[in-house]
């Protein structure tokens, strides 16, 4: 028999105003001027016994340090750190409330405090109102065809040169982590109550630069709740998404960022095919693919046994994998039964995936990046004489400095193992 859990679910409105600026791509300085779906924050309270555990999803790029800071001064203690885990669905398409990454969108203090009030006020609601009974029911998916490693060795100009070095183009042969994972809170009666998904893949697509938009993570709960009830919360947990993107290969202007002459004459010549911008036709037909998939996943959950649930969070510093920059890295773990999602403030790599299922053999495991203040990309060991973005060309968009280690593999997998002893 599952042990009893009882949980609260919500979801509000965390839109853009017209005239904001977006973030997630360098150069864009020019103000959105329309909006595609809602923005919104998605959260979900389990409880059992005297023990709670809070999942919130933003639809941001990243949470950022402030954010968490001041939700959690608002809620005058009623969550601790190791109980709240909030993450980024990491659309490039909403205003910055992280103010360490000017390079990347103009930070919004307005906005900032827009989400604290509004996301404050959920929980504070959830918090208060009365928990229901319920069960959770969990789907694995083991491949959606159309996410793709962006990591490839290919030619580029360095210092006026031309070499061979790690290039941002689709990598047909590179194995990664293409699993959709569908957690399905019921009633006792069967209705379903709240759902969390989860899939490992950089939400940068969107066609109209200038829109406010959930991106696919927005679309994909619409299409959810269509079938299901407009009302649900629906939490999207992104994975470990740092070198995965949509396998968009055709040829189409990319309006978004344009390269020099010499730079798209190399691509195009050399290093074919590439990554483009897809029409909004070919983007609409990608997300209800991926909608479908999702849909189908969770009409096929089975239910577990859930003995106990338990927030453990723990804090290490990025000196720790060998970089000069000292910055807090997070380590959240949830465990919901056999469940564990496994949270960690950075953009970890896909190889990440596998690596840490292989640290919890035993246990279902639920990736989940983009968590709290996000100091850049964690890349895995076998990346590291490749370099490339994922690496160290991400360094100086970050305000970071340094090198990291080659054993870093094992540094963050034993962090992780320290946290669970």
């Amino acid at each position: 028999m599952c042990c009893q859990i009882k949980v609260s679910a919500g979801f509000t409105n965390i839109n853009a105003e017209n005239g904001m600026t977006l973030c997630g791509f360098m150069g864009r300085q020019e103000p959105c001027n329309k909006a595609d779906g809602n923005l919104e924050a998605n959260a979900l309270i389990i409880k059992q016994g005297d023990v709670k555990i809070v999942i919130v999803s933003l639809d941001l790029l990243y949470v950022g340090l402030e954010l968490r800071q001041k939700i959690l001064v608002n809620l005058n203690g009623a969550l601790t750190d190791s109980e709240l885990l909030l993450c980024a669905s990491h659309t490039h398409f909403a205003p910055s409330v992280d103010i360490t990454k000017p390079s990347l969108g103009k930070f919004d203090s307005h906005y900032l405090e827009l989400v604290v009030y509004k996301v404050t006020t959920l929980l504070k609601g959830l918090l208060c109102q009365g928990s229901e009974p319920a069960y959770v029911s969990y789907r694995k998916v083991l491949s959606f065809k159309g996410i793709i490693s962006r990591r490839r060795m290919g030619w580029g100009l360095k210092n006026g040169i031309l070499r061979r070095m790690s290039i941002m183009a689709p990598n047909k042969s590179a194995e990664i982590d293409k699993s959709i994972r569908v957690l399905r809170i019921t009633s006792a009666k069967g209705a379903t109550l709240a759902l969390l998904w989860n899939i490992s893949c950089h939400p940068t697509e969107y066609p109209v630069s200038m829109t406010a938009s959930p991106e696919y993570p927005g679309a994909v709960r619409e299409i959810l709740r269509k079938g299901i009830n407009k009302k649900l919360p629906i939490i999207f947990l992104q994975g470990f998404s740092g070198d995965v993107k949509p396998n968009f290969t055709t040829f189409k202007p990319n309006q978004r960022n344009r390269r020099s002459s010499i730079k798209n004459w190399i691509n195009k010549k050399i290093n074919a095919p590439l990554f483009e911008s897809p029409s909004l036709k070919d983007w609409e037909k990608w997300v209800n693919d991926l909608g479908n998939s999702v849909v189908a996943a969770e009409k096929d959950t089975k239910k577990l046994d859930i003995d106990l649930i338990k927030g453990i969070r723990a804090t290490i510093s990025t000196k720790k994998l060998g970089l000069q920059t000292s910055i807090d890295i997070s380590m959240h773990l949830i465990k919901i039964g056999k469940i564990i999602l496994v949270g960690i403030s950075a953009e970890p790599v896909n190889d990440y995936v596998s690596l840490i299922e292989s640290l919890f053999p035993n246990n279902i495991i639920i990736p989940v990046g983009y968590t709290d203040h996000v100091y850049g990309y964690l890349p895995s060991s076998k990346m590291l004489k490749e370099h490339g973005y994922e690496v160290d060309g991400f360094m100086k968009y970050f305000n970071i400095e340094g090198k990291f280690s080659e054993n870093i593999d094992e540094i963050v997998l034993e962090e992780l193992q320290k946290i669970v002893s």
